[in-house]
Parts: C-alpha cells; sequence; structure tokens
C-alpha cells in the first residue's frame, strides 16, 4: 500500500492575513507569482483580498446627500481649481456621485432655476433720462446691464445664461 502524505492546513489570523495583503500591494508581484514566492494557496489568498475588499468598501457606505450639500459640494469644487478625480479624492467623494451632480447642476442652470431680476433705485443725480434705456437687468452679483435697444427672448435667454451673470 502506498503511504499518501496528508497536508496541513496553516490557519491564519485576521493580523496575519491583513500583512500578507499588505506585503503583496507593496511588493508590485502578480497574486499568481507572490502565493508561489511564499508558499500561499492562490484561491485562498484571493479570498482574502476579496473579504478585505468588501470589509473597506463597507465603511464607505454610500450616504445620501441633500440637495444643499451637492450645491455645496459643487461650489467647494469650483473654488479649488483641482480635477474632478483630485477634488473627489480629497473629499470622499465618490467620482462618479461628483461627476452625476455637476451635469445635474449645469442642467438644472440651463433649464430650471428661473431669472431673477432685481430694482436697483438710483439716486437722481445717477438716474439716466427715462427714456435711455430700453431694459436694464441687474444679476444677483449686482452685475447690471442696461440696454439701449431691447432684446429679443432667445438673445435674452442666451445673455442671462451666460457665465458673467
Amino acid at each position: 500500500m502506498e503511504k499518501t502524505s496528508i497536508q496541513h492546513r496553516r490557519h491564519f489570523t485576521a493580523d496575519e492575513r491583513a500583512e500578507w495583503i499588505s506585503l503583496y500591494r507593496s511588493s508590485g508581484l502578480t497574486q499568481r507569482g507572490f502565493v508561489k514566492q511564499h508558499g500561499l494557496v492562490l484561491g485562498t489568498f484571493q479570498q482574502w483580498l476579496y473579504r478585505e475588499q468588501r470589509r473597506a468598501s463597507a465603511n464607505i457606505r454610500p450616504t445620501r446627500t441633500t440637495a444643499v450639500q451637492r450645491g455645496q459640494a459643487i461650489e467647494r469644487f469650483q473654488r479649488s481649481g483641482l480635477s474632478r478625480l483630485a477634488f473627489a479624492r480629497k473629499s470622499g467623494i465618490a467620482l462618479s456621485s461628483l461627476s452625476r451632480w455637476l451635469a445635474q447642476a449645469k442642467g438644472a442652470s440651463n433649464d430650471s432655476f428661473p431669472v431673477r431680476l432685481g430694482e436697483i433705485k438710483l439716486a437722481p443725480s445717477l438716474a439716466a433720462p427715462p427714456a435711455a434705456w430700453a431694459m436694464e437687468i441687474v444679476s444677483p452679483e449686482g452685475l447690471t446691464l442696461r440696454c439701449r435697444e431691447p432684446l429679443d427672448v432667445q438673445d435674452l435667454t442666451l445673455l442671462l445664461r451666460g457665465p458673467a451673470c
């Protein structure tokens, strides 16, 4: 009768598995090359990686954001001067979420936000004669645009949705 060898399975603690994973990530080797070099079982090692990845993603659960929070994030991004990817990483926001919020904000700014006009009363010395301006537009930032000729709706829409207003 032929003698068969029984392989003894080694059990690794969570800390040991984390150490192996860290060593693998810094090695630059493929999974197959790493396990071969260290005498580990490829399937087992892949399970460790998969479980570690799931645990890491479980700590970054998607959270619901309000419209105000999304708006604040968009404003911070626009002021940051960073790329979308750099801002998303720095802020802990998924790149896909940031991109979607920006697209939605752009679409909303082109379609849904009503134009708000305000009237400014000027001192009599600064006021133009009543018939001098066909129209006057004041942006929320205080930019005033006066036109001697009336604009048609299409030109007015283009003007108001431009970056300056």
